[in-house]
């Protein structure tokens, strides 16, 4: 068991897609504020007991670890983006008609 918490520590691909999904989940309102924590040891716990597991039937679920933490940077991204774009059009509809910054030059 302490050769397996030794291993999945060093697992940093892993947290960073736990990160990723908490952060969806925080952006379709399934985690709300003040429960990311609680999601995010909850989900990072069920990987812990699935490496276990995997491990257990000689299925070495370890060696994904670097690809799940560049889809987890990707995910971040991807939802940075949308979130990015979703409040710059909340600040056009916010500023519109106000003077300087709110003028628009379409028909």
């Amino acid at each position: 068991m302490n050769e397996l918490m030794t291993q999945y520590h060093s697992l940093v691909g892993v947290g960073i897609l736990v990160g990723a999904v908490v952060n969806i989940l925080k952006s379709i309102g399934t985690v709300k504020d003040g429960q990311a924590r609680a999601w995010s040891t909850g989900l990072n716990l069920a990987v812990l007991i699935g490496i276990f597991v995997s491990e257990q039937m000689g299925v070495n679920l370890k060696i994904y670890d670097t690809q799940a933490g560049e889809l987890g940077v990707l995910v971040n991204t991807a939802v940075g983006l949308v979130v990015q774009l979703a409040g710059s059009q909340v600040g056009h509809t916010v500023l519109k008609g106000t003077p300087l910054v709110g003028k628009s030059f379409s028909s």
